[in-house]
């Protein structure tokens, strides 16, 4: 996404950094119909997800990473 590449433009990936390991830890605690997804984590997914679906897949069926759903990403694809 848009935010992502502004991040990594300006150099501040931080913050996105903090965002990622914050929400991976919240993830570990909630369950999965109740996370609350951050804007960055939602375009970090989206673009792995557009670059490649299988990739996508992989990883959110591996356990290292929790990723939004696929139906969550839905909902924000069309914009």
């Amino acid at each position: 996404g848009d935010a992502i590449a502004k991040q990594q433009k300006s150099g501040d990936t931080e913050s996105l950094s903090f965002v990622f390991i914050a929400k991976q830890l919240q993830a570990q605690s909630v369950h999965k119909n109740g996370m609350r997804w951050h804007p960055l984590m939602i375009c970090l997914a989206l673009g792995l997800k557009i670059k490649s679906t299988a990739a996508y897949r992989y990883i959110a069926r591996s356990g290292a990473v929790v990723l939004p759903s696929e139906s969550t990403l839905a909902d924000y694809a069309h914009y």
